[in-house]
């Protein structure tokens, strides 16, 4: 693409060198006869020709950006105009040769400089911004040998002429001067009109030509300034009788010869530009100006301006001309150098600080930059304009019969729209008086959603289902029972607009008083009805409602739709009820003294208390008992797990064994429970979930005994899928042939998965697309919930990135893993996100290349099981070091301290497994590695290394032990 880029420009930079050739054939016209054709046939014909080409939605993407930034761009373009008319007088006064290297040589110099200061001032001291620095030198020092040539040629020509010159040639100097000077606000237009590219792109232009929507606009306003310029000569010269001569079918050909080679120069730069990336304005400019002097010398060459000059000039050409060049190549080269380390180069500014807009842009167009990976899927709607300048006439309605659900939506919307445009909504209840009866936000099932008699809103949009549409303007938001109006209110903000809410305190929103966009008209229900990143930093409520999770450890209030609540017993604890329940639904300590056939008989034909015998009629009985008991004092469980005690073991006495021995697995006693549980609750509590664990012994599916349809299979991925297997996706693995096995008798499967090194919470772990593929995978196969289980005591690996964007596909399992983390990364890390990637691909290529020794199953001990060591092979010295100068790369590019606190947060797991390995791995780094990775655990909150009790301090006990010895 980068080459690409370059042959366009010098393209570019050719036909803009020849354009001015047409006025020496023109007959019996002046100068602004000719310059009026050439400023009506390029600035209003071609360019809008090529326009509506191109971009036919042209005046969408202006009604889309903000009156502040189009006043801008007509200011540019009115000064440009100016520049156009000094350009064109220069070239009439001094001939194309003298006018051509001094006015686009200041054209080039400020037409780069300016951008580069203003909108890149990042690049400048990179080694791309002192390559430019340097090429830009050179073709300064090029354009002074230039000018000492064509001096030595006019004093060659004084000695030969008699009389004066019309114009003195210091004014004709100045003239080419001021020409180069405005004339450079083309490029600063090019450069400052980036939202409009955005803009243009966000509407489906493709990248390539998005850089030329704002052609339209600039010249239109430059051609009212030259075409009144030319008139007011032609009046004030009284030339306008000489238009129409006999030539004149030639001479408009002439000049709009000028207008197709301008404007076509003018497109192909905007291409060309483009190629070259973000901040392609910069090095692109001098490119397209250095070819652009060289050609105009060529020339002036051809054309005989040089015929009479003296060898001395003419070398002193051909030596600017190569110098000239020169500078081409040089800046050529920083492009290229952009591209081999733009790891170096910090990216843009996220929308956090540009334009508000809907869609994605392209990631393969883009990088190295942020761009929306939620885009949604729907119906594009008309473009909506919420805010303008600050104002807005928009209100939010809501339904006099609104409920606490649809009232959270209406305060989340109204705060987060006044976080983008400083402006806040005022939230109405339908039947009071609104600013404008047509610019309406409808929230919920209002009248004003009925009456637009919308097809959509006939679905059933279940529980958490969500519905966006427009018509006439309004905008109409509605959800399902409990938290689908709400949904709806992020899926906007998220989706549309661009916000985030990647953790507790990372928050992106798009600013800008003026938010015009175009809503996509959709309604959506999630496939999986339990979403959980089982992650400690995702037990936050708050963050659940935003991002749409249910996890049952996040507490999302009943009044804004709550979340998918376990039955909690007699408990307080929410979570006490979680799994493995037998004991709180019949408790050994009422109940074994009086009645041991209750619980399971075991190979010796004893009773033991540890799990239950699922037959027995009493124990049926009681177990239903207890359940109605807990669900009527937990009115808003929507689960509750009927499931074994851990650790395994069944009962063998002569009914459960024959049930379980005719059906070829012990669920089947097990499900003889809990099928009598579903069957006694589903009149009274018809929203209840029945849940059982398909775990250890009971993991098969029976022959033909099948759950209720209010029964829950939550099937593990543990010794047969993800805990013995971490590195493989789940369809290769047993567990994959289970998951198919019961997908083929039931339709009702959450899944509880493995995600972390339980013995080690911060190891590398890369094992992010076996997780993404395991989501589309188990939603293929009637998967109706998913648990991720990872770090949920305390901070664990990338435990921000992995919640996040394990909660966007539990919401949508068809999302791309690499967009997801491309958005996070970029969201997230800022200036220091391109490093950051860096280490995501590093850590992701250790799966490649260490694949033999990471996919095999090691069934006699843990060193290829999730619990994996830190002196496991791919955790190698090289990575080690690898990933340390990455981590040190993102810390200097790290453009605040809150950033920089990420970036130290998130190479923790580096840190760990280096002192994980002992100094005698590390060296004499151990105690400088020690001292701060104490600093930042303990600053971000760690307080478990590993699965169990806190152990931090124990941790660093034992390797300041280790220290001491070794320094012995």
């Amino acid at each position: 693409m980068i080459t690409f880029g370059i042959l366009i420009l010098l393209a570019a930079g050719i036909s803009d060198g020849s354009f001015y050739l047409p006025t020496k054939y023109t007959k019996k016209w002046q100068w602004e006869h000719t310059w009026l054709i050439f400023s009506f046939s390029s600035m209003i014909v071609i360019n809008w020709l090529y326009t509506f080409i191109f971009i036919p939605d042209v005046f969408e993407i202006f009604a889309a950006i903000s009156t502040t930034q189009l006043v801008i761009l007509i200011i540019l373009g009115a000064l440009w105009g100016v520049g156009a008319i000094l350009f064109g007088t220069a070239n009439h006064l001094l001939g194309m040769a003298l006018a051509y290297p001094l006015g686009l040589g200041m054209v080039a110099c400020c037409g780069t400089l300016v951008p580069l200061l203003i909108f890149y001032p990042e690049k400048i001291l990179t080694m791309t911004g002192l390559i430019v620095f340097a090429g830009i030198a050179i073709l300064v020092f090029g354009v002074i040998v230039s000018s000492r040539a064509f001096k030595c040629k006019e004093d060659a020509a004084a000695e030969t002429e008699t009389g004066k010159r019309s114009v003195p040639l210091v004014v004709g100097l100045l003239v080419a001067i001021f020409a180069g000077v405005f004339s450079a606000f083309i490029n600063i237009g090019f450069s400052y009109g980036e939202v409009v590219k955005v803009q243009a792109m966000e509407l489906g232009v493709k990248e390539i030509f998005a850089g030329n929507a704002l052609w339209s606009l600039f010249f239109t306003v430059a051609f009212v300034i030259n075409a009144i310029y030319c008139l007011i000569l032609m009046v004030k010269n009284n030339t306008l009788k000489d238009f129409w001569n006999p030539h004149i079918v030639r001479n408009l050909g002439m000049g709009s010869a000028m207008g197709a080679l301008f404007m076509t120069a003018i497109y192909i730069y905007g291409i060309g530009a483009t190629c070259l990336g973000e901040g392609g304005s910069v090095p692109g400019w001098i490119i397209f100006m250095s070819v652009d002097i060289t050609t105009g010398n060529i020339w002036g060459l051809v054309t005989g301006e040089w015929q009479a000059a003296p060898k001395r000039a003419r070398r002193l050409l051909t030596v600017g001309t190569i110098i000239i060049l020169i500078a081409v190549a040089i800046v050529s080269v920083s492009e290229m150098v952009k591209t081999e380390t733009a790891s170096e180069t910090p990216p843009a500014e996220t929308l956090r600080q540009s334009e508000s807009v809907s869609k994605s842009l392209n990631p393969q167009a883009a990088p190295n930059k942020w761009y929306n990976s939620l885009k949604p899927k729907g119906i594009d709607t008309s473009v909506l304009a919420i805010a303008e300048g600050g104002k807005s006439n928009y209100s939010i309605v809501l339904s006099g019969q609104a409920t606490t659900q649809d009232k959270k939506a209406a305060q989340e919307l109204q705060y987060w729209l006044e976080k983008m445009t400083t402006v806040k909504l005022p939230i109405v209840t339908e039947g009071s008086a609104l600013k404008d009866k047509s610019q309406i936000i409808s929230l919920g099932y209002t009248r004003q959603l009925q009456d637009a008699n919308l097809s959509a809103v006939k679905e059933d949009l279940e529980d958490e289902g969500y519905g966006i549409a427009v018509q006439d303007k309004k905008l109409f938001l509605w959800g399902g029972r409990t938290r689908g109006v709400i949904n709806a209110v992020f899926a906007l903000l998220e989706e549309d607009l661009g916000c985030r809410w990647y953790t507790d305190e990372a928050i992106m929103i798009p600013k800008n008083p003026t938010l015009k966009f175009t809503p996509v008209s959709r309604t959506y229900i999630p496939v999986l009805k339990l979403r959980d990143p089982y992650y400690f930093v995702a037990f936050n409520g708050t963050w659940s409602l935003r991002n749409r999770t249910n996890a049952p450890g996040a507490k999302v209030p009943e009044e804004w739709g709550g979340y998918m609540e376990y039955c909690n017993g007699d408990s307080t604890d929410h979570s006490s009820m979680f799994v493995h329940t037998f004991h709180d639904l019949l408790s050994p300590d009422e109940y074994y003294e009086k009645h041991p056939e209750y619980f399971m008989l075991d190979e010796d034909g004893n009773r033991d208390t540890h799990q239950l015998c699922t037959t027995h009629p009493e124990v049926v009985r009681i177990v239903i008992d207890s359940v109605k008991r807990y669900l009527r004092a937990n009115p808003n469980a929507r689960i509750i797990s009927v499931s074994k005690m851990d650790g395994g073991g069944t009962c063998l006495c002569s009914k459960c064994r024959a049930l379980d021995e005719a059906e070829g697995t012990h669920m089947a006693s097990l499900l003889y429970l809990v099928n009598g549980v579903a069957e006694a609750i589903e009149e009274e509590f018809p929203h209840v979930t029945v849940s059982t664990l398909a775990y250890l012994e009971t993991v098969k599916p029976p022959r033909t005994i099948r759950p209720r349809k209010n029964v829950a299979i939550r099937l593990c991925s543990d010794d047969v899928g993800a805990w013995l297997r971490p590195f493989e996706p789940s369809r290769v693995c047993q567990f994959g042939q289970l998951v198919k096995a019961w997908s083929a008798v039931h339709d009702r499967i959450h899944i509880w998965h493995y995600t972390v090194n339980f013995s080690h919470y911060l190891a590398p772990m890369p094992n992010m697309e076996n997780i993404a593929e395991d989501i589309g995978f188990l939603v293929d196969n009637h998967a109706e919930g998913i648990m991720t289980q990872g770090a949920f005591q305390s901070v664990g690996e990338r435990d921000w990135l992995r919640s996040w964007v394990f909660a966007k596909l539990m919401w949508d399992p068809y999302l791309d893993l690499d967009e997801l983390m491309h958005d996070f990364i970029y969201g997230y890390f800022g200036k220091s996100a391109p490093a950051i990637a860096e280490y995501n691909a590093l850590l992701r290529n250790q799966l490649v290349v260490n694949r033999d020794i990471m996919t095999v199953p090691h069934l006699a001990g843990p060193d290829e099981s999730i619990r994996y060591p830190m002196d496991h092979p791919f955790l190698s010295k090289e990575f080690l070091a690898k990933a340390t100068e990455l981590y040190d790369r993102a810390e200097k590019l790290a453009e605040n301290e809150r950033v920089l606190r990420r970036v130290q947060r998130d190479r923790l797991p580096i840190m760990y497994v280096k002192l994980a390995r002992g100094p005698e791995f590390v060296g004499n780094e151990y105690g400088k590695i020690l001292e701060r990775f104490e600093k930042i655990a303990r600053r971000e909150g760690v307080t478990r290394l590993r699965e169990g009790s806190p152990d931090l301090d124990e941790k660093l006990e034992g390797w300041r032990n280790q220290w001491v010895s070794y320094q012995k």
